[in-house]
């Protein structure tokens, strides 16, 4: 839910430079920092902060380095609200304040979308305040984390610094965040119509045309009833589905450090290896200007993206119309870096033979785009299955090869 702002009536303190420039006083920092759109955009939210939200200033940071918090880390967040009162567990008197709100300040040019949300929520990874904010000026969005759910929920009240440091007593709905808008299908998409998908989150805009309108049908398929199961309960090669746990907001990792955040249709599995796992699908923008199909697994060993694939590489366009989906088995185990590529796809067939990769690469299925995607195709349903199959397989891969590591290295 969006609020509309009025912030043009907190005036800032600006001085022209000899060279015609501006710069604002900052009272935060109390000192003059060079004039951006961002910048005027966060001096005037610090105004409605105090003047609106009752936040005291002196409980608010501006541009808190992320390293401060986890040494490494990159990047700024731009304005950081911290509770006047100590936190229950932690018994240090002198490490009393905690981040409460993370805001992201844009441009008043910038929408509100996805992509400025997901940049907070990477942000608020690291500080693990409970409500996160973006605004440009113009308008407002606050997500709060809902601990029972274990994902973001929407706001529909602006808070208020009581409430952001109490948050039992804050008498608000939460409803959950809406993150892929519903497209009729038609035989062809134009530029136009994908937009919605741009935004930094779901579809890169620089994939083949062939590879935008697939994802756009996988979404709708994935997405477009949400609040309704996809996937009843079934079983296929040993592998159960038990429940759809529907469309959370998440965030995975890979190898290399990466998080993945986005809405991800959840599966509740049993593979037969006495670890109940939730397998968890969805496409996201990489911004590496791909597109990529992450399947997540989660259970009591891991929590990771098991497979990332690069949908530009990875798929080709046939005659009729369809699209095939590929893997080369390519993989990153661990701190062990890749594992070579065939080796994993011999183990994938000894696993599951019915898979049947021919030695370089594994097909996932060819998805017919000439009318909508639907669980009652046969050739949808097994790419799913595939797909599931492939993902567990490669995880078990993963065991093996630690396991051969560790007896080498002995």
């Amino acid at each position: 839910m969006k609020f509309l702002l009025n912030l043009d009536k907190y005036k800032i303190e600006s001085y022209t430079r000899g060279d015609g420039s501006f710069v604002l006083f900052d009272p935060v920092r109390k000192k003059l920092v060079q004039y951006t759109p961002e910048e005027e955009v966060r001096q005037k939210f610090i105004q409605y902060l105090v003047h609106e939200l009752h936040v005291p200033i002196e409980q608010i940071e501006v541009e808190k380095p992320l390293t401060h918090t986890r040494k490494g880390e990159k990047g700024r967040a731009d304005i950081v609200v911290y509770s006047q009162f100590q936190k229950e567990q932690n018994s240090d008197a002198d490490a009393c304040e905690f981040p409460v709100l993370v805001v992201e300040c844009k441009s008043s040019k910038i929408e509100l979308n996805n992509a400025t949300i997901t940049q907070v929520v990477d942000y608020n990874w690291i500080l693990d305040a409970r409500t996160i904010g973006v605004t440009n000026g113009l308008e407002a969005e606050f997500r709060v984390w809902d601990y029972n759910r274990n994902e973001y929920m929407i706001a529909t009240k602006i808070p208020n610094f009581y409430d952001l440091q109490f948050f039992e007593n804050w008498d608000v709905h939460l409803v959950p965040p809406v993150y892929f808008q519903h497209i009729a299908f038609s035989p062809f998409y134009t530029k136009g119509e994908l937009i919605p998908y741009y935004d930094g989150i779901l579809i890169n805009s620089n994939s083949p045309d062939y590879v935008q309108f697939l994802c756009v049908n996988l979404l709708r398929l994935l997405f477009h009833q949400g609040e309704e199961p996809l996937f009843l309960p079934q079983s296929f090669s040993g592998v159960n589905i038990i429940e759809d746990k529907l469309c959370p907001y998440r965030s995975y990792g890979n190898a290399s450090g990466g998080k993945w955040w986005g809405s991800y249709r959840s599966l509740l599995v049993d593979s037969g290896d006495a670890r109940p796992k939730l397998v968890e699908i969805s496409i996201l923008s990489c911004q590496a200007n791909y597109t990529v199909l992450i399947v997540a697994i989660s259970d009591e060993l891991r929590v990771h993206n098991s497979l990332q694939l690069n949908l530009d590489r990875c798929t080709r366009k046939l005659e009729d119309g369809s699209v095939e989906i590929f893997h080369d088995g390519k993989i990153a185990v661990g701190n062990l870096g890749a594992a070579p590529n065939k080796e994993v796809l011999a183990f994938v067939e000894q696993v599951y033979p019915e898979l049947k990769p021919d030695g370089r690469f594994l097909s996932l299925g060819k998805l017919n785009l000439n009318y909508p995607l639907s669980m009652q195709d046969e050739s949808v349903l097994n790419f799913f299955h595939r797909l599931i199959l492939y993902s567990i397989a490669r995880d078990k891969f993963r065991d093996m090869w630690l396991e051969h590591k560790r007896g080498h290295d002995r």
